[in-house]
């Protein structure tokens, strides 16, 4: 009989600790914040990261921070990252408004980046510039991490980048957008929270607060290698002024350019007049002295800024580096450009 009692109370002990582990877990998914949406932030330094968009000189580090907001018990929104500052739509995070990811160490972070659906759009009579569409790119390369160090480098670039020695540009503007999956106890396989962050489908209306870092070389070289990893797209001739007008808004909101709205925003930078500028026949067999960075070098339609001397040291020869945005911008040798023999003209805008 005592035995009998001792499997009684061992049985009701043990029914006592399930139902206080099924409140407790209850309990605590009940006091769980209530996950809303994704952000991604971009930090610098030792600067607060920021949700939106920043600017940096080429090569300057940069961190991509997941952010999950969710809300509080008391209605307010609270942000998980592990960003130690945080600045949100201009204003600081209150430190107490922030909380370590180790709540949702089962969650999955994806890492996107948001790009033109095709780097070179040539747009027919009956087309529109609605015709141009941008994308979440999965980079598969990048870590599944709440943080992890940025690049500027897009996926096309990256794919196409540094053949023939020749560098993936560390300048440019890349947009950015991240997935988190939330898991649950009751499965590891299907998550119980999908969130995102601004999407591709929110482009270009979104352009002031979508997540973008746009990195440029100095001087005369800014305005133009703000442009890498970004759409070309050329305009039917004849194109309605207002397509003209809104490609050229584009332009200035580092979304797309064109040839023509390239030219726009050089003469706009230095206030010289296209007619006005002075044009010099030169040869590229390294006769001449090597001018500057940012000089331009044209033959006919083809048009090409300078960026590096990579040739004999200090002359202008076949084998210097320029930027190149015939169907689509990238970094080229001036010998794959202007072939054989003769001259082409130089210019200095400033």
């Amino acid at each position: 009989m005592e035995n009998q009692n001792r499997v009684w109370l061992i049985a009701l002990g043990l029914i006592g600790a399930i139902v206080l582990l099924v409140l407790a877990t209850r309990v605590q998914e009940e006091l769980r914040p209530q996950p809303l949406r994704a952000h991604v932030a971009i930090g610098v330094g030792t600067e607060p990261a920021r949700i939106g968009r920043i600017e940096i000189r080429a090569g300057t580090p940069f961190f991509l921070y997941a952010v999950l907001e969710a809300k509080g018990r008391d209605g307010e929104s609270v942000f998980y990252t592990e960003a130690r500052a945080l600045t949100v739509g201009g204003k600081p995070v209150p430190e107490n408004r922030l909380r370590p990811t180790a709540r949702f160490d089962e969650a999955r972070v994806l890492w996107f980046s948001v790009e033109g659906a095709r780097p070179y759009l040539e747009l027919e009579e009956s087309d529109s510039l609605e015709a141009l569409e941008f994308r979440e790119i999965f980079r598969a390369d990048w870590a599944r991490a709440w943080s992890l160090p940025g690049s500027i480098a897009s996926a096309q670039q990256e794919a196409s980048g540094g053949r023939d020695g020749l560098p993936v540009p560390d300048f440019g503007t890349l947009r950015f957008h991240v997935r988190i999956e939330v898991f649950g106890p009751q499965s590891d396989i299907t998550p119980i929270h999908r969130l995102h962050s601004l999407a591709a489908a929110e482009l270009p209306s979104e352009w002031r607060r979508f997540p973008t870092v746009s990195a440029t070389l100095e001087g005369a070289l800014a305005p133009v290698t703000r442009l890498f990893g970004l759409p070309q797209v050329e305009l039917a001739p004849g194109a309605a002024r207002e397509e003209q007008r809104t490609l050229y808004e584009w332009t200035e909101r580092a979304l797309a350019f064109s040839r023509l709205t390239l030219l726009r925003r050089l003469i706009d930078e230095t206030g010289v007049a296209w007619e006005d500028v002075r044009w010099t026949e030169v040869e590229l067999d390294g006769s001449r002295q090597w001018p500057q960075p940012g000089d331009l070098l044209q033959a006919g339609p083809r048009l090409v800024m300078l960026l590096k001397d990579e040739g004999v040291e200090g002359r202008l020869d076949y084998d210097d580096l320029c930027l190149d945005f015939d169907r689509g911008a990238a970094i080229r040798r001036l010998g794959e450009i202007f072939t054989g023999k003769g001259v082409v003209e130089w210019a200095r805008l400033q």
